[in-house]
């Protein structure tokens, strides 16, 4: 059988049963369609978000970790940013880690740059390096480097000093802050 004929035996057979090659083919046309569009728009809202954390003049460093400590996308984590034009910017962690580095703003550490909602406690976020944490059983730990950070759950709110941290149980106030321990010295 020649290349010849088999294009006939082809076009003949595609002749035959014109109605089934037309919806197989509109299906697959669909199915390809439809597989470029999720993917387009999953790119799309993954560059959005990226583009809208970035923007925050004073976020300098953020980096999110899972509670087994292997660092997360930024799409992988479950935070949301929620932007108004009269509040400051929101996020909200779930679970995980959050390391955060924010820049004052122009010196003046009082203005609240960042809030950070977990489901157990609120943080207004003033210009600091902090550390967050929540765990399976949505409770919020909160430990301060640098600066200030007021944690809020329950109608109390306590303020987080450079050098202390704060823990949210799920349901109840936070606790009153308590200094952080010093690493171990190793000796050479």
């Amino acid at each position: 059988m020649k290349i010849r004929d088999t294009f006939i035996l082809v076009k003949g057979n595609l002749n035959r049963t014109r109605l089934r090659t037309m919806l197989t083919i509109g299906g697959v046309i669909v199915s390809v369609g439809s597989i470029v569009l999720l993917v387009s728009l999953a790119f799309g809202l993954q560059s959005m978000t990226v583009s809208r954390i970035a923007s925050i003049n004073s976020l300098t460093r953020l980096t999110v970790t899972d509670q087994e400590n292997t660092e997360q996308k930024i799409n992988d984590v479950l935070i949301e940013k929620i932007k108004t034009d009269s509040e400051p910017d929101t996020f909200f962690l779930r679970r995980g880690r959050l390391k955060a580095i924010v820049s004052k703003s122009n010196g003046n550490t009082l203005r609240k740059m960042f809030i950070l909602r977990t489901p157990a406690a609120l943080a207004d976020v003033k210009g600091t390096e902090f550390l967050t944490e929540v765990d399976d059983k949505e409770n919020t730990s909160l430990a301060c480097y640098e600066g200030k950070v007021s944690v809020s759950a329950q109608n109390v709110t306590v303020e987080v000093n450079a050098g202390f941290a704060t823990f949210v149980e799920k349901g109840k106030p936070p606790m009153t802050p308590f200094l952080i321990p010093n690493a171990p010295k190793i000796a050479p």
